[in-house]
């Protein structure tokens, strides 16, 4: 499959990262695209909820691979917002996290995700994402132009 796309907003609180990714979301669903926006709150809920199911046994890894369609049901696009909130100082959840993220990029959706300093406060989850997603953007500062 075609990667997806993972874009990163990571900018300062208070700088709009929630008003531009409503511009974008806006612009898909012009453009006929689903999208399904979540906050931390619902992710972090569906995250647990999904761990529940199909961790394994012995408490290293999921039975097979997870995406955010497992999480959320089908969907083109998926917007999650202030990640930072719950994987912020999580090592194992930014792990498993960014493989979920992962494995939606291979399915070839495309996956915008907001926070706060999100490469120094969830070094793992970035890391991780940077090495396994061919088709990421990260943006540091908020520009409503593009």
């Amino acid at each position: 499959t075609v990667d997806g796309q993972v874009i990163i907003i990571s900018a300062p609180s208070g700088t709009g990262k929630s008003m531009w990714l409503a511009e974008l979301v806006a612009k898909e669903r012009i453009g006929g695209r689903s999208v399904h926006v979540c906050s931390a709150v619902k992710t972090y809920e569906a995250f647990l909820q999904c761990v529940r199911e199909h961790f394994s046994r012995d408490n290293t890894r999921f039975h097979s691979p997870v995406s955010l369609l497992t999480l959320f049901g089908p969907a083109d696009i998926f917007a999650l917002e202030d990640v930072d909130i719950f994987l912020s100082g999580r090592e194992n959840t930014q792990k498993e996290f960014a493989h979920i993220i992962v494995e939606t990029a291979h399915e070839g959706k495309k996956i915008y995700l907001t926070g706060i300093d999100l490469q120094g406060r969830t070094e793992h989850f970035h890391e991780t994402i940077t090495r396994c997603c061919s088709n990421l953007k990260i943006y540091t500062s908020v520009n409503r132009s593009k």
